[in-house]
């Protein structure tokens, strides 16, 4: 699991790493293609989002959706912000739930 700067950095460590067998990605701040890796992850991944997040705008969690490739899945918090502040339960238990599910 990784947030913000982590999840960058993460992400290509992790796809590489065939220990790893599902990744949380929260608050992802890359250029959709930046890591060539999440075109090719066949690993679970949850990509958890805010959905006032100043630093990852709704345009590019959309272009990381498409260049992510499958298994995925992307969760919204509407009103979260790139820090959390106010929604860190919500954020614990989705990345909580998602690893019950996949490990």
């Amino acid at each position: 699991m990784g947030y913000s700067f982590g999840a960058a950095v993460g992400l290509p460590a992790a796809c590489n790493d065939q220990r790893v067998k599902s990744l949380v990605l929260v608050s992802l701040p890359i250029e959709p293609g930046q890591v060539p890796e999440m075109g090719n992850c066949a690993m679970p991944k949850l990509l958890v989002f805010g959905g006032r997040d100043l630093f990852v705008p709704r345009e590019k969690v959309d272009g990381i959706k498409q260049a992510m490739s499958e298994p995925k899945q992307i969760h919204l918090v509407p009103d979260a912000d790139h820090f959390w502040w106010g929604h860190e339960k919500d954020l614990a238990e989705t990345v909580s739930q998602f690893f019950s599910d996949t490990l």
